[in-house]
This record gives structure tokens, C-alpha cells and sequence, in this order.
């Protein structure tokens, strides 16, 4: 069951594509608009991609729950969370979608490395 779908990203890009063309943007802060935009559209099709994943399995279930894009505020402090699966039984799935562009390395010592 789909209790939460995946917020819509495109005003958050819209935005930065208008400071884009703000007059005091240098030329090095546009260079780091233009990379968080390439990232957050990365992101958005990683969060798509795990999205789409998870309601194909899981969505019609009503034996799960799914809650994506999960927003949670306390004590002046924010967690976003990507994906929840919650089954009949309370076992609880907490999932973080991830692209990376180049790979990702596990060491002898489970420590991940992106690269």
C-alpha cells in the first residue's frame, strides 16, 4: 500500500536555474549552481529509479506500507529519509537512495568509499 509518493524535485531545480542568471552570481558560483543542479538531477532519477522499484514490488502489497520522501522535524533538527517499507509485522525497512557517477569501493572492513 503507497501511503506516501516521492515529492516533485522541479521547483527546487527551477529555482536554481533562475540564480543561474542572477546579475551578482559570479562565474565560480555559477559553476556550483550548475554542479548541484547535475547532482539533484542525479538524485532525483536514483530516488525515481528505487521508487519505481519498490511500488512495482511492493505497492499493491496490503501486507506493506511505502512512504517516500519522508520529512521529519524535531528539536530544531531534519532527517529526510528516501524510502520506508513497513510490513504487517512492524519489521521496518529505512532505505537511502544513492547514485554515485563513478563507483563505490566496500573495504576488508564493510567501510564504503564513492568515488
Amino acid at each position: 500500500m503507497l501511503i506516501k509518493s516521492s515529492d516533485n524535485k522541479t521547483k527546487d531545480i527551477d529555482t536554481l536555474q533562475g540564480l543561474l542568471n542572477h546579475p551578482a552570481a559570479t562565474a565560480e558560483t555559477k559553476r556550483k549552481i550548475e554542479q548541484e543542479i547535475r547532482f539533484m538531477l542525479s538524485g532525483v532519477k536514483g530516488e525515481k529509479d528505487a521508487a519505481y522499484e519498490i511500488e512495482f514490488h511492493y505497492g499493491p502489497s496490503k501486507n506493506w506500507a511505502v512512504i517516500h520522501d519522508l520529512r521529519i522535524e524535531h528539536k530544531g533538527r531534519v532527517a529526510q529519509i528516501d524510502h520506508i517499507l513497513v510490513n504487517r509485522f512492524l519489521d521496518v525497512w529505512v532505505c537511502e537512495s544513492k547514485r554515485f557517477s563513478e563507483g563505490i569501493a566496500i573495504n576488508e572492513h564493510s567501510e564504503c568509499s564513492a568515488f
